[in-house]
């Protein structure tokens, strides 16, 4: 996944002929992505157990991890996906959106490629984040200490304390993003590099 939309990125930002070969890397990319996320699935849903809280949680309580009960049973990790079905739709976004950059990488349209594969990393953490939902960091040894979400939150006055901080340094963060961005706009070739270099 990650080498795709790498690979995506490079098409776009850098001329031939490595944008073709970051291109053809990415489109193999795609192929190994396609069949490593369904295996997984597959593993998944047949040989790993998954996690399941079986006693009474209330998220509006203190945060305590040790205060549930969890049950480790075979296919549970697919729970969320069988009680809502329309959870189906984030791996299938996963899969389309790659099918649609490997299509776009082998068009030559690495822009809208690396839109698709952008779609593609967002429908593969989510598939992952659904199937753990309500567990963040689910304990192998002692399930019923994994975290999830109500035992991992903080505070009323820490999540202010965030917002305070976020508030501050989110535009400073915008303010170099955009900058770098546009420093490093359009695409680098090998003309440019050899000028810059003083090769001619």
């Amino acid at each position: 996944m990650l080498i795709t939309h790498g690979s995506a990125y490079a098409a776009l930002k850098v001329g031939e002929p490595m944008s073709g070969r970051a291109a053809a890397v990415g489109r193999v990319a795609v192929i190994v992505y396609v069949i490593g996320f369904v295996a997984a699935g597959i593993w998944v849903a047949g040989s790993i157990a998954g996690h399941q809280i079986v006693s009474e949680v209330n998220p509006l309580g203190p945060s305590n991890p040790l205060t549930k009960h969890v049950a480790v049973t075979q296919g549970a990790w697919l729970g969320n996906y069988q009680a809502h079905g329309s959870l189906w739709l984030a791996p299938a976004i996963a899969l389309l959106a790659a099918a649609v950059t490997w299509g776009l990488l082998g068009a030559r349209r690495p822009g809208v490629a690396f839109l698709s594969s952008c779609l593609t990393v967002a429908g593969t953490i989510l598939t992952a984040g659904i199937a753990l939902f309500p567990f963040l960091m689910p304990s192998s040894t002692q399930p019923d200490h994994g975290l999830s979400v109500w035992d991992a939150s903080s505070s009323a006055r820490t999540l202010f304390l965030m917002l305070v901080a976020v508030g501050v340094m989110l535009p400073v963060i915008l303010a170099y993003t955009a900058w770098v961005f546009r420093v490093l706009r359009g695409r680098i070739t090998l003309e440019e590099i050899r000028r810059h270099a003083g090769l001619y």
